[in-house]
This record gives structure tokens, sequence and C-alpha cells, in this order.
């Protein structure tokens, strides 16, 4: 400010121009241009906003699955997500990159550390083609022109307490990133806590009420100047309480800037406790009416324990019901998605454990339905001697992929080459490595912590002293289980779980 005010004193002219005037105040300019677009058009075709409940972390997974279910349903969609939360941004990328929707996250970094996709964004405004959702700050709000898009991308604003993007300027900026029209805009706000009584944040009121009370305080301060009263008051300290500054031949000035930027804070939490307010703002700016996205499947409130989605019978009908036809299986998932775990559990309550943590691995990992229909009637058969998870057993089959090519020589990677050494032996001698409990002393784990304790002493080591999950192992082997009449119990060992245990076990043609 103080360089400006050079430029004018040597009778120069300085310049504003804005697209976002909103909480400039006109007194502090000698002239104002303001120019309108006849033709002027929004940049998007329809504008939305949707109220999300729940604590930060439930909000954070709401806008996780609303991402991936916008872009399931159009693969050429790109989505252009503003969250103010760094660590929130990388969070969902790396989610989202799991489930298989190419992403990227764009917030204040160094040159040198940015990938070739954001420079790429960022200094030709070209989204590159195997991206599909980008998730950025307000680093990507003003300034950056994506000339790429195409009419059928949206921009998603997201205010939370953790991304206080309440303000309708920083709203303004950010829907215009997009230079081709585009679908949509949609802000997505936390529901707040409490409404307070007050409907109107009236800014330039509070704007001229503060510059008025700054100005009484430049008398204030010049008659102290001029009268000591030997009390301990720093002036340059008032000043700036104020929102004043002196320049350099004593003169004391109302820094309007500093008031404006307390006031704009003042105006986010308003917002933020009052998201009807900062809609009829933007409305009024954009010209147009945004719409509620009510989504009928989400679960208000949070102790309500019955679906909207309903099942029908028991477990077994309810997997059936998923085997017959793929419009339930739809439902499930979107009415999950749509309310997070803490609130979609209640979707799954009808399901056993197992079923439903592979139904959310599903859901979240966009499953064909033709493979969940076919895990789903697998666990038909579960019971307690023969349990089904498909999810847990990949991870068993991947863990026993990671042992083989280990150059470790560990417990696990040294148990797991005497285990098939010996089962080897007994397929050569014609017998079968049989025992008749799980758990038993002379079971599989008696069997596993005999091995594993030999093994234990041969690295110099005290068995007692040293940790090792004969259990956690175990899930690790293709255990053959069958009862005997007389209700004898005979499990057999007949090696490690691979691609063929999975494919025989759950009845599909490829371990995905």
């Amino acid at each position: 400010m103080i360089a400006e005010r050079a430029v004018l004193d040597a009778n120069g002219v300085s310049l504003h121009v804005t697209a976002t005037p909103q909480n400039l105040r006109s007194d502090d300019y000698d002239l104002i241009i303001n120019i309108q677009q006849k033709d002027h058009q929004n940049p998007f075709k329809e504008a939305k906003y949707a109220i999300l409940g729940g604590t930060a972390k439930q909000i954070e997974e709401k806008m996780l699955n609303r991402i991936q279910l916008a872009v399931e349903s159009d693969k050429e969609k790109k989505l252009l997500v503003f969250i103010e939360s760094t660590d929130e941004i990388v969070r969902i990328t790396a989610e989202l990159k799991k489930r298989g929707i190419p992403s990227m996250g764009i917030f204040a970094n160094k040159e040198k550390e940015r990938s070739d996709e954001e420079l790429m964004l960022i200094d030709y405004g070209l989204i590159p083609d195997n991206i599909q959702v980008i998730l950025a700050t307000t680093v990507l709000g003003s300034g950056i022109s994506i000339v790429n898009n195409n009419e059928n991308d949206e921009t998603w604003v997201l205010c939370s307490a953790e991304s206080l993007n309440h303000n309708a300027v920083r709203i303004i900026q950010m829907s215009h990133r997009f230079r081709n029209q585009y679908s949509n805009l949609k802000v997505l706000f936390q529901a707040p806590k409490s409404e307070k009584d007050s409907k109107v944040f009236l800014y330039h009121t509070y704007l001229e009420e503060e510059i008025t009370k700054a100005e009484n305080t430049i008398t204030v301060i010049k008659g102290m100047r001029r009268n000591p009263s030997g009390l301990r008051i720093r002036l340059d300290g008032m000043e700036r309480e104020a929102g004043l500054f002196t320049d350099k031949q004593g003169k004391i000035h109302v820094c309007a800037p500093i008031i404006q930027s307390e006031l704009i804070l003042y105006q986010t939490y308003f917002n933020y406790s009052h998201p009807e307010a900062l809609i009829r703002e933007l409305e009024k700016s954009f010209g147009c009416t945004f719409s509620q996205v009510c989504d009928e499947l989400e679960i208000v409130d949070s102790k309500l324990e019955s679906s909207k989605t309903n099942s029908i019978g028991t477990r077994k009908e309810n997997l059936q019901r998923i085997v017959n036809g793929q419009s339930w299986y739809d439902s499930l998932r979107k009415e999950y998605l749509l309310n997070g775990h803490d609130r979609g559990k209640y979707v799954l309550k009808d399901f056993s454990s197992d079923a439903s943590k592979d139904l959310i691995y599903f859901f979240q990992n966009s499953y064909d339905f033709s493979f969940v229909s076919s895990v789903m009637k697998a666990h038909m058969k579960a019971n307690k001697d023969n349990t089904y998870s498909y999810q847990k057993e990949k991870e068993d089959y991947e863990r026993v992929e990671r042992i083989k090519i280990s150059q470790d020589n560990s417990i696990e990677v040294v148990l797991y080459q005497t285990v098939c050494s010996q089962l080897e032996r007994y397929r050569e001698d014609g017998r079968k490595l049989q025992f008749s409990s799980k758990t038993a002393v002379d079971g599989v784990d008696g069997y596993l912590k005999r091995i594993s304790d030999q093994i234990i002493k041969a690295f110099g080591k005290k068995p007692e002293e040293t940790k090792f999950d004969v259990k956690s192992f175990r899930r690790l082997l293709n255990l053959y289980f069958e009862k005997k009449k007389g209700g004898q119990r005979i499990y057999t060992i007949v090696g490690f779980k691979d691609q063929e245990y999975l494919k025989g076990k759950y009845g599909i043609d490829k371990v995905l």
C-alpha cells in the first residue's frame, strides 16, 4: 500500500482490474469503471448445493465416496474439487488411486517438487488425459485457466470446518477455472452444529462502521502524541489494532485492506454457521438459482438403525437376493457410499460380518457385479467350520506371494520353506499332513509352533522371548476340513493359499 501511495504521490496512476469487486470499498478509489458484458453467461449450466452431516472425518469419507460415484457414472467426466486441507487432499487422492480412479492433488509446493501432470495444468491449463479428478486448494483458485475441459465436467467446492471456503468471492473465482462452459457447479457444506438468529451479514455496513471507528482513533492518537499521558501505551500497537498506519511524513492513514481482511474472516465464520446466507449471496452474484441436492438414500439420523434399502429376511436370503439380481446390490452400494461407514453400516446390518466386509470392499473398489455375485454365492456355504472372506483370503494369498520372493532370512520365510519341504516329502511317500485340531498342542498350531521354535533356536534366540504369531501364519495355509463319522474332525494341510485356491473356493475365473 505504501508503494502504491508513492506512485500516486508522483502523479502516477494505479489501475486495479478484478472480476470480483464484492468486498471492495468505493471510497478507496478515485474512479471506478464497471464493465458489463451483454452476452455474459455463467461458466456452468447448473448450480447445486448439498448439506452433509457428520464430523470432519465423516465428511471426508462422504466426499471421497461421492467423487467415486460421480466419476463412475461417466468415465469421460473430469472433476475439479476444491478442498483447503492439504492433508485431506493427500488422503483422498491416495484412496482414489487405490480404487482405480486416476487423480492428482495440487497445493502450495516448490516448483521442482511438482509432477509433470501438475506443471501441465498450472503452466498450460491442460488437464492430462490420464487424470480424471483434480483436488486443489486456493492455489488453483485464481489465475489458472483450464482450457481443455468438456461440457460434462464439474467443479465442486467443499465448505467445512477443515475447508473454510465459505466466501462468495473465493467460490466465484473457483467456479471460473474451467474456461469452456461445463455441466455443474456444486457447493458441499458441512452441516453447522447450530444456527444463530441473524440471517444476514451486512458486510459493507460493518465496513463503514469500522472505518469510522478507525478514523476516530486517529484523532485519539494525535491527541496522545501532543499530550503524552505518561501511561504505558504503545501508539504503534494502537495503530495496528485500529487498522491504521503512519507514512514517512508522520501522517496517519486508515489501512482499509486490514479492516476488510478482518471482516472477510468474520463473514467466513458467519457463512459457516449460515450456509443458506452464502447460497443467497451466490445466487445474487450469478443471477441463477442453486438447487439443493437431497440424496434420498442418505440416513439423516445417525441413531437410525434401519436402512432405506430394506433387507427381506435371513442372512442367506439376503445373499440370495444379491445373487439373483444387480439392482438391489446397486442400491445397497449407493446407500452405503452416500452415508459413509459410520451410518452406512446399518445398510449391511443383516449380513454376516465377513459378508459385510467383502461387500464394503467391493463397494469401494467398483467390482463388477458378476464377480460380486459369485463371491456372495460362495458366502451362502459359510458355517462355523468353513468361513468365507474373500478380502481376507486375498490378503493371505498376497502375503504368501511376498514371502515367496522375499530375500529375508526371517522366521516367517524359513517356516514357509520348511512346511513346503515337508509337504513335498509327504506327497512323495503318498501320505497326507493331517491333524485332528487346528489350535491344540497336537494340532496345526502345535505343529507350526514346534517348527518355529526350532527355527528361533537356530537363530540363537529363545522361543519364549521371541514373538511369533503362529495363528496368523496358519491363515496362509490351504487347510482342508472334513468331519468324519462319529464327529471326528480332520484338518489336512494341502499347501498354501494361491490363485487356484481362491478361484475354486469362490467360483471366480480370475483373482481381482
